[in-house]
């Protein structure tokens, strides 16, 4: 069965309800015994050794030009087949904001991003520096490379204090302490230390990369917390980043269904269903079973070809009992969002009258329902129209609310079809975006557009890192426009912060480095 452009509208009603900040953290967290990927450590030639370019160019020329071009202008016979556009070296403005450590690094870790490989186990670190004055000398910047040593990053020093927040105490001595750092690269590196009998922790002489982000995490009773995340500023060299963490509980009795939502489509031979069902933790610990992964929701008995949306979904995995979360749910307090959510699609068998019978394991704050006005109509559980709106000439949306059912029962109510109206396929994705404004508040409709890119199917893991490097390089250009003016601070910055939450986003849902290896 075609899957619905209103499939993929449906998952921006529930975005502004999970709400919280997005860290590094939460959603780069590794899997067991993955190793980051090491940032490169500033490397400088011998005092008083200059690079030189014309070894450079030899260099150039035996492994460059077949990418890059002969003159430099990335017009090389194998560009064109490459996934993006390369640096211009011949472009003065661009050899003038661009720091040659900034080039050293390209040249020693690469950037599989663009299917560009590390050098620094083929070529010494004078070579690769005389490389450097090479693609300097191209645009005439050729005094830009340093005689003696490469531009030193000031070493910085980073320190706070764990809280157990649900004790209200400080963290216990010894607890082990990760300092996460992350350039915009993807380049990853860690450092470790402990806390003091105070909770205190200092990181001492932490070498960054100008354009770092940086974090703390820590592991309590299995579950991973995490600072919020704070970027590198030029001349400061002294940041405070308290963290929380909390004990843990198997218990369920502080879970509930903030939001429980349906979008019903109906179509030839059955009903689509799309479900976001929002869930947070009221108390001060953790929520994380011990005998079995959270059940985040239960599906109709009747559901066939169930799909959860991983890219809407936090960490979670369908299985025959309903969407099960892959994480703990952290208190309200916590670093984390105060909520976490699941979107799960499936098929209910098409009739005149079709009963829908919900299973709920928690208390339920809001219920509601979409249908297109005409197609469907719902009855039962005090349905009470909360509006129907005209998202195109001739079609409506309209948004119901239900009464929740006590904790531990099934919701219920009836979907009746009306045999002689039919939807437009063309019509569903204006239709659901007005759903959505019905639903959520206008403040979700701007991000009706992201859904434009959400693919109709989970990516495979190849296609997720395929997503990652396309939004590095994304990322990349951005910061290429505003330093050549092309774009300004404030548009810069929303955009960059855009592809930053999507990039972050794909890695917490795939488990994937920030950066491609050697990146």
């Amino acid at each position: 069965m075609r899957t619905s452009f209103l499939l993929r509208a449906l998952l921006l009603c529930s975005a502004a309800l999970a709400a919280g900040a997005c860290t590094l953290a939460g959603d780069v967290t590794p899997p067991p015994g993955y190793v980051p990927f090491e940032m490169a450590a500033p490397v400088a030639l011998a005092a008083g050794v200059a690079a030189d370019a014309a070894n450079g160019a030899r260099l150039y020329a035996q492994h460059c030009t077949a990418c890059h071009g002969a003159n430099g202008a990335g017009d090389g016979e194998l560009a064109a087949k490459l996934p993006g556009p390369l640096p211009n070296f011949t472009d003065a403005q661009l050899a003038a904001v661009r720091e040659p450590q900034f080039w050293f690094n390209i040249i020693s870790n690469g950037n599989l991003a663009a299917l560009m490989p590390p050098w620094k186990d083929r070529l010494s670190v004078r070579q690769r520096w005389d490389l450097v004055a090479h693609l300097y000398s191209l645009s005439g910047n050729a005094a830009r490379v340093p005689v003696a040593a490469a531009p030193a990053v000031p070493a910085v020093r980073v320190h706070g204090r764990v809280l157990n927040a649900t004790r209200g105490t400080a963290a216990a001595a010894g607890l082990l302490l990760t300092l996460v750092t992350a350039d915009a690269q993807g380049a990853q590196r860690t450092l470790q230390t402990a806390t003091d009998r105070a909770g205190n922790f200092v990181f001492d002489d932490v070498q960054l990369a100008p354009d770092a982000r940086m974090e703390v995490r820590a592991e309590h009773e299995r579950v991973k917390y995490a600072s919020r995340t704070i970027a590198l500023e030029p001349g400061r060299v002294d940041y405070p980043l308290d963290m929380e963490i909390f004990d843990s509980t198997a218990a369920l009795d502080t879970v509930e269904l903030v939001q429980l939502h349906f979008i019903v489509e109906q179509q030839a031979a059955a009903l689509l269903v799309t479900q976001v069902a929002v869930l947070r933790n009221t108390g001060k610990r953790t929520v994380a079973p011990v005998a079995a992964p959270l059940l985040a929701l239960r599906l109709p008995a009747a559901a066939s070809q169930a799909q959860l949306r991983p890219e809407q979904s936090w960490p979670a995995r369908l299985t025959a009992a309903g969407v099960e979360l892959a994480t703990a749910l952290l208190p309200a307090s916590a670093a984390e969002p105060a909520t976490q959510q699941v979107v799960v699609s499936y098929f209910l068998p098409s009739a005149t009258l079709v009963n829908i019978v919900q299973p709920l394991d928690y208390p339920v704050r809001s219920v509601t329902v979409t249908v297109p006005a005409g197609q469907l109509r719902v009855a039962g559980a005090a349905a009470q129209p909360l509006g129907e709106r005209e998202v195109r000439p001739g079609v409506r949306m309209q948004v119901l609310q239900l009464v929740p059912p006590p904790p531990g029962t099934a919701l219920q109510f009836a979907l009746e079809a009306n045999a002689e109206s039919g939807l437009r396929p063309e019509a569903l994705l204006t239709l659901a975006a007005g759903a959505c404004l019905l639903a959520v508040g206008t403040g979700l409709l701007a991000g009706a557009l992201r859904l434009l890119r959400v693919r109709r199917a989970p990516p495979t893991m190849a296609q997720a890192a395929a997503g990652r490097d396309k939004l590095l390089r994304v990322i990349a250009h951005l910061d290429d426009s505003h330093a050549l003016g092309e774009l300004s601070a404030g548009e810069h910055q929303r955009q960059r912060a855009r592809a930053m939450r999507k990039l972050l986003q794909l890695v917490r849902n795939y488990n994937l480095p920030l950066g491609a290896p050697g990146v």
